[in-house]
């Protein structure tokens, strides 16, 4: 099996008996910042929809707040704004909502941004219920195992963001067996005459992914340091990698302090030909 240990994000050091009686990180990553030109960045003053809105005054109002109440880049402010309008639309059922350019008219310019008023016009179309949910290529899972994880019923207002949620709830649960590739692919078939629609969901499942070995470099700071992390180790190798829920009960095995989070301590390569995740972790280097 070929291991790709990947740059550690932390180093970790065993804390003295003394001290502690847990395990903290020497050090811990930074995360990683960007900055932009600020004369890339547009601040939305004000927004509102034209006539032909068709969401009550409070949901009207809840994504007025929405557009405004954050900042854009240049490039991408017509559609990013257009986009989220039709996704709030879909949230209420229009999904068919069509959504015209915003109208952008700059009114200033403060310290870092470009000040806009926004107005964009929307035509609603009809509101569509839901028909029924039909799920394809489930193996791992029964239907009857996966239907809590959908968030619609027939009859209900089709809603895309339950719909989307239903999704993060089924992703969670096919990860949590070690399926990491899991790809679930929505289908909406609609009805016009009706006003409904059927939702196909067609799954992907992809292989099992589980946990592979445990690359342990660096020096260590208190004896032993190496061989109970490889012992420690040995309880999870070969179980389902459900990403860092296994790795945060690991570190509790290890008895690492309150606070710690895998994604500061380890690395982690995906052997696609074996089905494992190989874990890294680098302890405290000795000082040059």
């Amino acid at each position: 099996m070929r291991i790709v240990l990947l740059t550690v994000a932390a180093m970790l050091a065993f804390s003295t008996p003394v001290a502690a009686q847990c395990w903290a990180p020497a050090a811990t990553r930074s995360p990683g910042s960007t900055t932009r030109d600020a004369l890339h960045d547009v601040r939305v003053r004000s927004f509102r929809l034209l006539a032909g809105a068709a969401l009550s005054a409070q949901d009207q109002e809840q994504l007025e707040h929405s557009i405004a109440a954050r900042s854009y880049e240049h490039s991408q402010v017509s559609q990013e704004i257009r986009e989220r309008v039709r996704m709030a639309y879909q949230d209420h059922g229009y999904f068919k909502a069509t959504v015209a350019d915003p109208e952008v008219h700059v009114v200033g310019q403060d310290d870092r941004h470009q000040v806009v008023d926004v107005a964009v016009r929307v035509d609603p179309g009809r509101i569509y219920r839901l028909k029924e949910i039909r799920l394809t290529g489930a193996k791992a899972f029964s239907a009857e195992e996966l239907r809590p994880a959908l968030l619609l019923r027939p009859g209900d207002v089709f809603d895309m963001g339950k719909v989307r949620a239903s999704l993060e709830q089924m992703l969670r649960l096919y990860r949590s067996k070690g399926y990491l590739n899991f790809v679930p692919v929505p289908d909406p078939r609609v009805d016009e005459d009706a006003g409904l629609i059927s939702l196909q969901i067609d799954i992907d499942e992809g292989p099992v992914f589980r946990a592979g070995a445990l690359v342990v470099q660096g020096e260590e700071t208190a004896p032993g340091a190496k061989d109970k992390l490889r012992e420690t180790w040995k309880r999870y190798q070969g179980a389902p990698y459900d990403g860092e829920h296994l790795l945060a009960r690991f570190l509790q095995d290890l008895g690492a302090c309150p606070g710690l989070r895998p994604e500061e301590i380890f690395s982690f390569t995906l052997d696609e030909r074996a089905g494992v995740v190989n874990v890294g972790i680098t302890l405290a280097q000795r000082p040059q």
